[in-house]
């Protein structure tokens, strides 16, 4: 933005016209005032005449476009003309201040003045305070080049403090708190911009070559897990049992086999990221080594300056937007630098023995004996036998035959399981004994008393037998099921497709994309030291300035009321210094850029207490927005004051900066003094509504009206020579 031209203060009271010419051409050479666009002189009311030449000086050097001149005292000893040299008549504005003192006066002829009684600063230093803000001198001028004459008489009647440097700096150090204090932000700043660098490269599963030894040995390994499993499905079968298919001990050596398998193939994956681990960057060595693995790795990719750029900037503006304070976003670009930063691939292992632990291969190379048989099975032996007793006494025979076949069934079962657990079940062997034993006798006294037909003793032999086969093949089923699921053996495939993800998940994150993380882990390095040369100089500013305030103001200075414009200000200070610094965050050494960044925000603090010297602490400085409708956290009480004294009424009693004989020289015939209100832009949103239209809105913490009572025109004597005072003539 163009800052508005500064308003430049001239004294020439109380100097000799020489004195007054060498102090115009002093400040011409003065390189500390560049421009001098708009140039407020204080003169002396009577020495107006004898400083012609130097009004002359400042009017003809192409150096002031706006003059506004202010007399102070008499002009004249009879109190009935003001004299004003004619150049100052055509090419300057005058406010005369006939007293500094003033008197309370109501604008009409016959209203009387009273002295008014003033506490603080003098009328005239309340009066320049406004006329050095610049909106209030070019609206001075514009109603003095409409007034005859061009001459007037001030009336005030204003609220807020002077813009001194006490009020400036009490506002740059309650800015300065806010944005090193613990911040207003309810969670960590967010880091979604940095997702692209924590995630890693997208499309893990394309960097596992299909047909290569890692994928290979991954098909080995479930291939090998698939024929233990169906070794124990055919175990399952009625003809295993029988002995007509592998029994117990083949199907353990198969899950023993898987288990070799597993554990050849997590010892594989191992090797692959111990291979891969590095802190800094792949060596052409380690590339090579993966891509034997079975691993291809795109081109390295390194950072986008621009990109980052735009990555760091919205990371801050974002973060600065919810409140979070600058200690707090070092504190976020370190947890983000440690997010970033690769983590190595050997930091991986503990991952591998998660997903295929110890345990798990223990189970499939020492798998646990075979469950023992069910508690049901000895009420299937005792139906068996009794049903194949019902023959009489001739059930005696079959009975026992029945029994004996119960038994044997039973044996194998036992013995044909995996791992067969004979003494866990020696108990069930005699919970088996007791069946046939009392089934046997039940059948045969069933068999006695009913005398059942042949063909029902047949049939009930015939369910015997069924009976016998059935159970123990499904008590023999459910056992080499529970034994399946307790050996591990289903879980070889599941864990060998895991270990393959994470490799492909270590090369996507660790290996693909390690240049450029470690890139951004650089950058971020490099942004959090441009921060944090940010906070070292506003840290060091805010000590100075609570010693400057100790010393001038006796105290830390109070609520400015500006903290939250000049929060916005500072905001865009710091986003000014720290634009540059991404720019170049991919370069360099942290150090230059946090010596970097400390010196601009030295700089542009330096600029903008200038500017604020000159402007008023509410005046944007040049690196910043200007605050349009900001609220500076009045009370109702105070708007409801600056409101009053803005919207007051004109023609009624104001602080007249004239002495009471003066008052006759001004103009009361006008319909309406030419008026002058002003309040601070800040309050424009809480007040706009309340004030005239006519409101001029500014920069600075003043607030009020003035009054331009123009001097009658037959009391202007406008002088072309000071040779001789009687010389001159009214202005026409």
């Amino acid at each position: 933005m163009t800052p508005h031209p500064r308003v430049v203060v001239l004294n020439l009271r109380g100097k000799s016209p020489t004195a007054a010419v060498e102090a115009t051409y002093a400040l011409f050479d003065d390189e500390s005032q560049p421009d001098l666009t708009r140039l407020l002189v204080v003169d002396g009311a009577a020495d107006l005449p004898a400083h012609e030449r130097a009004y002359e000086v400042l009017l003809t050097s192409a150096r002031v476009e706006t003059l506004l001149c202010v007399p102070v005292g008499r002009s004249s000893l009879d109190g009935r003309r003001f004299r004003v040299p004619g150049v100052v008549g055509q090419g300057a504005r005058v406010i005369w201040v006939g007293d500094a003192a003033g008197v309370d006066w109501r604008f009409a002829a016959s209203a009387a003045a009273t002295m008014h009684r003033n506490e603080g600063e003098s009328g005239l230093h309340r009066l320049l305070g406004v006329l050095t803000i610049t909106e209030v001198f070019e609206r001075a001028c514009e109603i003095l080049a409409e007034t005859p004459g061009g001459v007037a008489s001030p009336g005030l009647r204003l609220v807020g403090a002077s813009a001194d440097d006490v009020t400036f700096l009490t506002a740059l150090g309650e800015a300065i708190g806010r944005l090193l204090g613990p911040g207003a932000a309810d969670s960590a700043a967010p880091t979604d911009s940095f997702d692209e660098y924590k995630h890693g490269y997208q499309g893990s599963a394309t960097l596992i070559d299909q047909g290569g030894p890692l994928k290979s040995a991954e098909a080995a390994c479930t291939a090998t897990a698939a024929q233990a499993d169906a070794a124990l499905e055919q175990l399952a079968d009625l003809g295993s049992l029988l002995g007509a298919g592998p029994g117990g001990s083949s199907a353990r050596g198969a899950v023993a086999a898987a288990g070799d398998g597993l554990a050849e193939y997590r010892n594989l994956v191992e090797r692959v990221l111990d291979a891969g681990h590095t802190p800094d960057g792949l060596t052409p060595r380690q590339r090579d080594l993966l891509k034997g693995y079975g691993v291809s790795l795109p081109e390295p990719v390194r950072i986008d300056p621009s990109m980052s750029a735009e990555t760091f900037d919205r990371f801050v503006t974002a973060s600065m937007a919810r409140g979070e304070s600058l200690p707090g976003l070092v504190e976020s670009l370190r947890a983000l630098e440690r997010q970033v930063r690769p983590m190595g691939s050997r930091s991986y292992l503990q991952r591998v023995r998660e997903i295929c632990p110890d345990r798990l291969i223990d189970r499939l190379r020492s798998p646990a004996p075979a469950p023992g048989l069910p508690s049901w099975l000895p009420v299937a032996g005792f139906l068996t036998t009794a049903l194949a007793s019902v023959a009489g006494l001739l059930g005696v025979v079959t009975g026992v035959v029945m029994g004996i076949a119960w038994m044997a069934l039973v044996t194998l079962s036992v013995v044909r399981a995996p791992d067969p657990d004979v003494s866990g079940n020696r108990r069930m062997f005699g919970g088996h004994v007791v069946a046939v034993v009392l089934g046997l006798p039940s059948g045969v006294l069933a068999g006695i008393n009913t005398e059942p037909p042949v063909v029902v003793v047949l049939v009930c032999f015939l369910i015997a037998v069924g009976i016998a086969v059935g159970a123990v093949h499904e008590a023999w089923r459910t056992r080499v099921i529970r034994w399946r699921h307790s050996s591990g053996v289903a879980e070889v495939p599941g864990a060998a497709e895991r270990l393959t993800a994470l490799v492909g998940q270590v090369a996507s994150d660790e290996w693909a994309r390690v240049s450029l993380r470690l890139d951004m882990v650089d950058a971020i390095i490099r942004a959090r030291a441009a921060i944090a040369g940010v906070v070292a100089e506003l840290g060091s500013r805010a000590e100075d300035i609570q010693e400057q305030l100790q010393r001038v103001a006796h105290g830390t200075g109070g609520d400015s009321g500006l903290s939250p414009v000049a929060t916005g200000y500072l905001k865009d200070l710091v986003h000014r210094v720290l634009e540059p610094r991404w720019g170049a965050v991919t370069l360099g050494k942290a150090a230059k850029h946090e010596e970097l960044a400390r010196s601009e925000t030295r700089r542009l603090l330096g600029v903008w207490t200038s500017y604020a010297e000159s402007n008023g602490p509410l005046d944007a400085p040049p690196f910043a927005e200007p605050v349009e409708n900001g609220y500076l956290g009045q009370s109702d009480e105070d708007l409801d004051e600056i409101a009053a004294a803005t919207g007051c009424d004109v023609r009624g009693v104001m602080w007249q900066l004239s002495a009471p004989a003066d008052l006759s020289m001004l103009d009361t015939g006008a319909v309406r003094p030419g008026t002058l209100r002003f309040a601070p832009r800040a309050v424009r949103l809480a007040l706009g509504r309340r004030l005239p239209a006519d409101v001029t809105w500014i920069s600075a913490p003043h607030a009020g009206c003035v009054r331009l009572v123009p001097v009658r025109l037959g009391a202007v004597q406008r002088v072309w020579s000071t040779a001789n005072d009687d010389q001159g003539e009214p202005v026409p």
